[in-house]
């Protein structure tokens, strides 16, 4: 495994330039679309992983506490829908 470089703890200067630097109009909506998507992608992968856990918590529920049995509340709402 390589070894990591620490950190340079060095002060560097910075100096403005007299000159403002704007950027077109064009690339800023392309990378304002860019950080968009890239948002919704990351929404998207936490909401599927959450259900994944919420499946996950759910069987081991039923396997471990219920031991495969339905929870009374489900089977009463089961039988009440099977009614009406």
């Amino acid at each position: 495994m390589a070894k990591r470089k620490k950190p340079s703890t060095e002060v560097v200067p910075t100096t403005r330039s007299s000159r403002s630097v704007t950027a077109p109009a064009a690339l800023l909506d392309d990378v304002r679309d860019l950080i968009r998507q890239a948002r919704s992608a990351t929404a998207q992968a936490v909401n599927s992983a959450l259900v994944v856990l919420y499946w996950q918590i759910g069987q081991r529920i039923r396997t471990e506490v219920l031991k495969e049995k339905r929870a009374a509340t489900a089977t009463k709402l089961f039988r009440h829908c099977r009614i009406n």
